[in-house]
């Protein structure tokens, strides 16, 4: 794969693809967007049920990899994962919000990394 170079802060190149191509930090609750970058909307479909559209798309669907962590009152884990029967695509993709005794929840604050090439 042919990947440009960009600058980076620590003064040493860094491949587009390697670069946070989305961000956001909301509530889980009512899904309100604390701050993002490349996120149009979060939407609560459900308890723990969460989908996340980007403002711009990626390449492709298998594109961008993505990382998450909630925090959940009372709980001592909290899983964020795709969900179940649901494929992402170039504009969004849909979480489950775990918690470590096989229920779900909405966390307090769930942040959300996407990773990958336009």
């Amino acid at each position: 794969m042919k990947s440009r170079l960009l600058g980076s802060v620590g003064g040493g190149p860094t491949r587009d693809d390697q670069i946070a191509g989305a961000w956001v930090s909301y509530v889980g609750a009512s899904a309100v967007i604390n701050s993002s970058y490349n996120v149009s909307s979060v939407t609560r479909n459900a308890l723990a049920d969460h989908t996340i559209t980007f403002a711009k798309a990626f390449a492709t669907a298998s594109s961008y990899a993505v990382a998450g962590h909630g925090e959940l009152s009372g709980t001592s884990s909290v899983f964020i994962d795709f969900k179940q029967n649901t494929s992402p695509s170039t504009t969004s993709f849909t979480i489950i919000c775990g918690v470590g005794n096989g229920g779900t929840g909405d966390p307090t604050n769930v942040c959300i990394l996407a990773v990958g090439k336009y």
